[in-house]
């Protein structure tokens, strides 16, 4: 069975001879763009693997086992750590990205990165993340390690992290510490944004497990592994136990002997195997063949009406060529009556994610409401300061995880129906107008030269990335300002840190009020980014949908201005071009053959 690289270099290899041996003879044709823009998409595709872990887990270290060399700093404080995405490059260098648009190149080394990472000037709020490039083993087949700042509570992680490069990427390595594993802070984080991010593609890494007894290092594993399971809802896990610093020196030194012991091997195993085929790969595969089919597909009808272009007179074509240039003029129409048709959808979309998030509210509502009334705790304060939005943050989540799939739904049909809308709009117009122009002079089965297909304006396979893109930042929001009336409330006088049974009853019955009105908040605010997010994308999907529309239009007068020219040039072989095209459609239908 092919793995994910050999798939890749083998479409790679379909689209290059596409672009040689078919477009060279149509290169007016827009699924030029196309393949060319997905045979870039190919060339550039990396696999990302995000390293995560609490602060005093190793993870620097561990990193730099990975890298073979000392090149992240160690023992850098959690508050001034950094994003580095570490690359190959035959030439060793650091590109610091700051948040005012501007880039520091230095020279990679240790002590330039300490200065950015741990110095006493450096500010982490102004940098957005640090690119390094070096000639590292595991980066030779694009690998990206994505290293994320170390905390002491990941709940606390940078929002990006959690909700971008997570979701995301081919795999994740999640260091533990083998002494002391699944902490309170560890196990919430897995139970709230690793459950549902696809379990597979997750490596839990026990590191200073050189520190565990030899004969207890069975036990441990188990024991590890269960409460991992316990916070997975009993779903298999991959641990392994690891010494970063063994593995290091082992790496610099190069001692086989002491790799081996380490345990580097049999996590860089199984990173590889979840790199080669992991459902994030297979997803991804999935999406490039469905761009490459569209683009076939389109090339076939494409070279099909160009043989019929050839056998058609120039009254003919000239007629054709009006009936374009008349469904160009009539542009404005054409939008007025699109705009009208997405205001419609529009509407109907927003109805229906409302309806579920005021169901949603309300649950949330009593929800809490039943832990505010069971709560019989000591530490009010801590319970409404962190437990309450915790759970909100969770719920939100979940939400998003499990409505998410809707909504794309809802676009993708909307993006459908409009190429569908479009593509019958032109053939009707083209068939009346024809119709009407040429009357009984030409045949009328010559009359359906050019027809679009929905397909042909639709770009639905590439919906999932901009999709996910924008599930990433919606989960974002829960970063916000979202969750400021619960974190507010803390500080009202009436909470305390402690308070007697008599107090605390007190407290809750002047909670009530203020948890209703922070509820009603966050649930409006939560619905706020809904309506804008499925506006934003309603406005994408037809503009898309229309400036595609609007080049193969364009595209269709360029050919048939171009035939007409050829057709008054005698000096042009016909037969030469008929032959060209009909091997073109035979090598579509190759490629077609190669990639089912």
């Amino acid at each position: 069975m092919k793995n994910f690289e050999d798939l890749k270099n083998e479409m790679q290899h379909c689209i290059e001879r596409l672009i040689s041996e078919v477009i060279v003879f149509i290169p007016e044709t827009i699924q030029k763009k196309y393949a060319e823009d997905l045979l870039e998409d190919l060339q550039n595709e990396f696999y990302t693997v995000v390293i995560l872990g609490e602060f005093k887990r190793g993870k620097s270290t561990f990193v730099n086992s990975l890298l073979g060399e000392n090149i992240l700093p160690v023992d850098v404080t959690p508050t001034t750590a950094t994003i580095n995405a570490i690359l190959w490059d035959n030439e060793k260098y650091m590109s610091v990205y700051k948040t005012d648009g501007s880039v520091d190149t230095l020279e990679l080394k240790n002590e330039n990165l300490k200065n950015y990472v741990a110095g006493a000037e450096f500010d982490p709020a102004s940098i957005q993340y640090i690119k390094l490039g070096m000639s590292a083993n595991i980066l030779k087949n694009k690998v990206v390690l994505v290293d994320t700042p170390g905390v002491d509570d990941l709940n606390q992680q940078r929002v990006d992290i959690t909700y971008k490069f997570i979701p995301r990427a081919d795999a994740v390595l999640f260091l533990l510490d083998a002494t002391n594993p699944v902490r309170r802070t560890e196990k919430e984080f897995i139970e709230d944004n690793l459950l549902s991010n696809g379990i597979d593609k997750i490596v839990f890494i026990a590191n200073f497990f050189d520190q565990i007894d030899e004969e207890e290092a069975e036990d441990a594993i188990e024991d590890i592994s269960n409460r991992l399971r316990n916070a997975l809802g009993d779903k298999d896990v991959q641990l392994f136990g690891l010494s970063a610093r063994q593995a290091l020196d082992a790496k610099v030194n190069e001692d086989n002997e002491l790799l081996e012991m380490s345990g580097l091997s049999k996590v860089e195993n199984a990173l590889t195997k979840i790199i080669e085929s992991g459902t994030q790969t297979e997803e991804k595969m999935v999406r490039y063949k469905k761009r490459l089919l569209m683009i076939l597909n389109a090339l076939e009808r494409e070279l099909n009406s160009l043989i019929h272009l050839e056998g058609s007179s120039i009254k003919y074509l000239d007629n054709e060529l009006k009936s374009i240039s008349q469904l160009i003029k009539e542009e404005e129409k054409r939008k007025a009556s699109l705009d009208e048709y997405v205001r419609r959808q529009e509407n109907e979309m927003l109805a229906i994610v409302r309806k579920s998030v005021n169901y949603f509210g309300e649950n949330l509502r009593n929800d809490l409401y039943d832990m505010v009334e069971d709560y019989k705790g000591s530490d009010f304060k801590s319970f409404i300061e962190r437990q309450i939005p915790r759970i909100i943050k969770r719920d939100i989540n979940r939400w998003i995880q499990q409505n998410m799939a809707a909504i794309s739904k809802m676009l993708q049909m909307l993006e459908n129906e409009l190429a569908l809308g479009l593509a019958r709009h032109f053939n009707t117009a083209i068939t009346k107008l024809n119709t009407h122009k040429v009357g009984n002079d030409i045949d009328s089965n010559n009359l359906f030269t050019f027809q679009i297909e929905a397909e042909d304006i639709s770009k639905t396979p590439l919906m999932a990335g901009i999709l996910a893109a924008a599930a990433s930042g919606l989960a974002s929001i829960l970063a916000g300002p979202i969750l400021m009336p619960f974190i507010g409330m803390a500080g009202f006088p009436f909470i305390q840190k402690k308070m007697l049974e008599d107090k605390l009853a007190e407290a809750k019955n002047k909670l009530r009020p203020e948890l209703n009105i922070a509820i009603d908040n966050v649930i409006e605010n939560f619905s706020s980014c809904l309506d804008e997010l499925i506006l934003n994308k309603t406005h994408e999907i037809k503009n898309a949908c229309s400036i595609t529309y609007d080049r193969l239009l364009s595209s269709i007068s360029l050919k048939i201005q171009n035939e007409i020219n050829e057709k008054q040039n005698v000096k042009i072989n016909s037969q030469d071009k008929l032959n060209n095209l009909n091997k073109g459609i035979s090598i579509i239908n190759e490629i077609m053959t190669i990639l089912n």
